[in-house]
């Protein structure tokens, strides 16, 4: 197989020593470059499969070579290495093109890491419906990837907080699987009562309950031959998950008042936000259950913790919405984008997805408008965050807190607004910019409106 080849470009000797050194051992063919301009040069030769760039290099630095070398192929695949570990420097790299960035010091694994998943994927990878860049998704569909090919694993266990897109995985497994042309059929067990759960699982027969005037399959009986997905499989009910546990180990079921064994071939796929495992030792979800699901576990990790896959998933969504509402959104702006990665992302890919559907439908041009970003991000990004009012004088506050809190959350309900704020809070604009001036809420940064 022929090798990769890989451009490295750093002024410092040493480190351009080591590293050719580690990739050569790795069996990857490396040329070097001293600084930008002479990178530039070598990559218009040709030869070059992808550039590892350092951002501060004398002649021409990392971000000025990037922008040259993308003029030369805009399909240019680049890592850029970085001391500098902020938000600022990660958006320039991203808005250049690059396609990933690595802080030094680093270690030789993660940058073999990121090699190998940028050379694995697609840039903005869209594998089986996942949009990811980062290492840490990588790994998370390397071992989708294991699971899937010549295995007919029966269940799957994957964790992870709401809103990490723990159903594309699911579907990604299924996809990826031998029964791809058969049913996938998901269900979130958190959104239906017990006996209404137990039925559209199990199905049932007529005069089962009050109103059941006919016989009905449930989602195993449809399913059968294919897979379902049981999503916030930690809401079940004791008495149901014993029904469950039956049908993982004996594949076998009776309808809701049904006398007679239904014998099904499904694989299942649960997901939970929940820990299964303090539920456990809490006596609110069986052991035997969990065991049995936990056979494979798959973890998917939060967006906070793997921010280099914003860039990708903007875009991505940023085409379906366009594609939706028949706009044509273009760019995220440098401004936008550094607000984006400094965020916490406390509802994870939904947020995002939420956001960025609200930017492409109320920018009014190319780009997405800085104003449309939810208030609470607008204001982290001024440098305080929204705080909730204290709502007694038992909380020990003093008038001069609670004023500040209240000047927060009406700043934050109106998405920075002040004329909302201050008819919010039954004052006059003037009114309320003295006293945001008393509390210091003013920036030399703001992007609170005045409107």
């Amino acid at each position: 197989m022929e090798k990769l080849k890989i451009l490295l470009a750093d002024d410092d000797e040493l480190t351009r020593f080591s590293l050719e050194k580690e990739l050569v051992k790795r069996n990857y063919e490396v040329s070097t470059a001293e600084n930008g301009r002479e990178a530039v040069m070598c990559y218009s030769q040709g030869n070059t499969d992808l550039l590892l760039l350092d951002y501060t290099m004398p002649v021409m630095d990392g971000l000025e070579a990037l922008c040259e070398i993308k003029k030369i192929n805009k399909e240019a695949v680049v890592i850029m290495l970085t001391a500098n570990n902020d938000a600022e420097t990660a958006v320039k790299a991203l808005k250049a093109g690059a396609h990933d960035y690595i802080v030094k010091p680093f270690s030789i694994d993660k940058l073999l890491g990121s090699i190998k998943n940028i050379i694995k994927q697609p840039p903005a990878g869209l594998p089986a419906g996942v949009v990811y860049r980062s290492e840490q998704m990588a790994g998370v569909m390397r071992l989708v990837s294991q699971i899937v090919v010549g295995m007919d694993i029966p269940v799957v266990l994957i964790q992870g907080e709401t809103g990490t897109g723990k159903n594309l995985v699911a579907g990604a497994i299924h996809n990826g699987s031998e029964r791809r042309q058969l049913p996938f059929v998901e269900i979130n067990c958190g959104a239906l009562p017990d006996h209404l759960l137990e039925s559209e699982l199990f199905g049932h027969e007529k005069g089962a309950f009050t109103d059941a005037r006919a016989q009905k399959k449930g989602l195993f009986e449809i399913a059968d031959g294919g897979t379902v997905f049981l999503d916030e499989i930690g809401e079940i009910k004791m008495d149901l998950q014993i029904k469950l546990l039956r049908l993982i180990e004996e594949k076998k079921f009776r309808r809701l008042g049904g006398t007679v064994d239904i014998s099904v071939d499904v694989n299942i796929i649960a997901a939970t936000n929940k820990n299964l495992s303090e539920a456990v030792r809490k006596k609110e979800f069986r052991e035997d259950l969990y065991y049995r699901l936990n056979v494979i576990p798959i973890t998917v990790p939060p967006l906070r913790e793997r921010k280099e896959d914003i860039m990708p998933l903007s875009r991505h969504f940023m085409d379906i919405f366009n594609k939706k509402f028949n706009r044509n959104l273009q760019d995220i702006p440098g401004e936008v984008l550094k607000i984006l990665l400094e965020h916490d992302w406390p509802g994870n890919i939904r947020e995002l997805r939420n956001i960025i559907e609200k930017g492409v439908l109320l920018s009014a041009g190319p780009s997405f408008e800085i104003n449309i970003l939810p208030g609470e991000l607008m204001l982290r990004a001024c440098g305080f965050k929204k705080e909730p009012f204290p709502g007694s004088l038992s909380s020990g506050s003093s008038l001069d807190e609670m004023e500040r809190n209240m000047l927060l959350q009406a700043l934050g309900d109106s998405n920075g607004n002040q004329s909302r704020a201050a008819r919010m809070l039954n004052i006059g604009r003037d009114a309320l910019r003295r006293r945001m001036k008393k509390h210091d809420l003013f920036d030399s940064r703001s992007v609170v409106s005045a409107n």
